[in-house]
């Protein structure tokens, strides 16, 4: 009995090592098949959720896989640290290992990702600044009226828009002793950060005020993440 129950753990640990060297050779190869579709600088991050994998395997279908990259170009823009998870993902045997045309799908897909302050920057209209103030971000400076420069403020509210992300002023105040309508300065305050172009063919879904940027979060359903 003693003989029998050693062996079976010496298998048992034989089938675990087996399971651990299979999905970490899934994982590099997914990770290098979404780089290539998506024309990624570097190889992302991947981990297949849930074990034993050879099962899932088997039935070609696993219940999670977390992608990440520590920054990413989207609109021009980059990125800082994005983070998804795919569930329902569905793939034979092949493509997880990176054979073959079929593509790998997904039911599902939420990401999280930053958008510097730097980046924002970039995208203000001329004569402004912006700096981030607690769990607002605000906007000063100047802006031309009838020939003169006239000293503004205001708090900037960030929304999603289909192109990327919207930021609207509010709480406006316009100095130099001149009347002029908000509307006219809000007109001028606003700007759009594009990001159209987010791998993974993910789309924000809502945008917040996060350390050092804006903290967007993204979403895509019905998934083709590993093809072109």
């Amino acid at each position: 009995m003693r003989k029998l129950t050693a062996v079976l753990l010496v298998v048992a640990i034989i089938c675990v090592i087996a399971d651990r060297l299979a999905v970490a050779v899934a994982q590099r190869q997914i990770g290098s098949r979404v780089a290539q579709a998506y024309e990624l600088r570097a190889r992302p991050g991947v981990r297949i959720r849930g074990f034993p994998f050879l099962t899932q395997v088997v039935a070609g279908h696993y219940g999670a896989v977390d992608v990440w990259m520590n920054s990413v170009v989207a609109g021009g823009v980059t990125l800082s640290r994005l983070d998804a998870r795919f569930t329902g993902v569905r793939a034979p045997l092949n493509q997880v290992l990176g054979q073959g045309a079929a593509t790998v799908t997904a039911d599902h897909a939420t990401a999280t990702a930053l958008v510097p302050l730097a980046a924002l920057r970039q995208r203000l209209p001329h004569g402004l600044a912006l700096h981030q103030d607690g769990p607002r971000l605000r906007l000063s400076g100047t802006v031309g009226y009838a020939g003169v420069r006239l000293p503004v403020a205001a708090t900037v509210t960030a929304t999603a828009s289909p192109s990327g992300i919207t930021l609207r002023p509010r709480d406006i105040t316009v100095g130099g002793g001149v009347t002029i309508p908000l509307s006219t300065v809000a007109g001028r305050l606003g700007f759009a950060v594009p990001l159209g172009a987010l791998p993974l063919h993910l789309r924000v879904t809502s945008v917040s005020v996060g350390p050092a940027g804006l903290r967007i979060t993204a979403a895509q359903s019905d998934v083709h993440f590993a093809s072109r």
